[in-house]
């Protein structure tokens, strides 16, 4: 299903900037005409091939809506009777300790990356912690795996997610036979960076510093 998504919406980008491509050939004159609809089909093609990259990666609503999202939209306060909770780092914490909330199994998407290592694996929290000083929450799970958030704010939970909207820097930390593998994301304000101790590289397709920093899902 991925994969046709992809390819329609490719295929529509084409449609959408072939169709601008004809209205100037019809009416621009000679030699500007042809110009025109080379340097759109180049256009064309460029956009399309990378419309169907990223939806073959990341999904057809994720990528239609994580690099457009709107940190004022984000601002919002979930309404009441939604089923969303919002929570700070502290309460997060508490909640957990007393569970006064439900928690599910959960996947893990970083700004949008579900590509790195173990990420799509479903787990449960097996312990939540927050370093006051450090400003990071660390929620670890029970294959011994880890994500550390520094700065987060705006935490989201419902009955089918947790959600971390913004955060400064996440680690994502898996143990691998007796090796600890590490995987930085830091947002530096225009664009998510990234690091590791092991020779990973994601692709720019992968990560969208508009989409949600921590996703938990269900």
């Amino acid at each position: 299903m991925k994969t046709l998504m992809a390819i329609i919406q490719a295929l529509l980008t084409f449609i959408g900037v072939a169709f601008i491509g004809l209205v100037f050939y019809s009416e621009l004159s000679n030699p500007y005409n042809y110009i025109s609809v080379s340097i759109l089909l180049i256009i064309a093609i460029y956009l399309s091939s990378r419309v169907f990259r990223m939806i073959s990666r990341r999904g057809y609503i994720t990528t239609m809506t994580g690099d457009n999202a709107s940190y004022e939209l984000d601002n919002l306060k979930p309404v009441p009777g939604s089923g969303v909770t919002e929570l700070t780092s502290d309460m997060l914490v508490k909640h957990f300790e007393q569970q006064s909330i439900n928690f599910s199994q959960y996947s893990i998407e970083i700004w949008g990356d579900t590509n790195a290592p173990r990420l799509k694996e479903k787990r449960n929290i097996s312990e939540i912690q927050f370093d006051k000083n450090l400003k990071t929450l660390k929620i670890s799970f029970d294959d011994n795996s880890e994500l550390h958030i520094k700065n987060p704010r705006m935490i989201h939970h419902s009955i089918s997610y947790l959600k971390i909207i913004k955060a400064q820097e996440v680690v994502w930390r898996i143990k691998e036979n007796s090796q600890v593998l590490e995987f930085h994301y830091t947002n530096n304000g225009s664009k998510i960076v990234t690091d590791s101790n092991t020779n990973w590289r994601p692709k720019h397709d992968d990560l969208g510093i508009g989409m949600n920093a921590i996703y938990l899902q269900g």
